[in-house]
C-alpha cells in the first residue's frame, strides 16, 4: 500500500522522499537526492515522518548542493 502523503507529492518530491527514507533507515551519513528548495525539503521530511512514525528517531535533515545543478547530498540528524 502506498503511503498517503507520498501519493500526494509530485515526482521530484517522491524521489527525494524515497531516497530520504532509504538513507535514514540505513543510517547513512550522506544521501544523494534530487535538489529541492529548503522549504520543500523540510516538507518532504515532515510528511515522511507522518507516513513512517517508526523513524521517530530522525530529528532533522540538512542538505548541501553538489556540482550538478539537479542534485544535492543530504544527511539525516539522529537522536543520540
Amino acid at each position: 500500500m502506498e503511503a498517503y502523503y507520498y501519493s500526494k507529492m509530485d515526482k521530484t518530491k517522491q524521489a527525494a522522499y524515497h531516497a530520504m527514507l532509504q538513507g535514514l533507515l540505513a543510517l547513512e551519513d550522506s544521501i544523494p537526492m534530487p535538489r529541492l528548495e529548503a522549504e520543500d525539503l523540510y516538507q518532504v521530511f515532515f510528511l515522511l515522518r507522518l507516513d513512517h512514525p517508526e523513524i521517530f528517531w530522525a530529528t532533522g535533515f540538512a542538505s548541501a548542493p553538489r556540482r550538478f545543478p539537479s542534485a544535492c547530498v543530504s544527511s539525516g540528524e539522529y537522536v543520540s
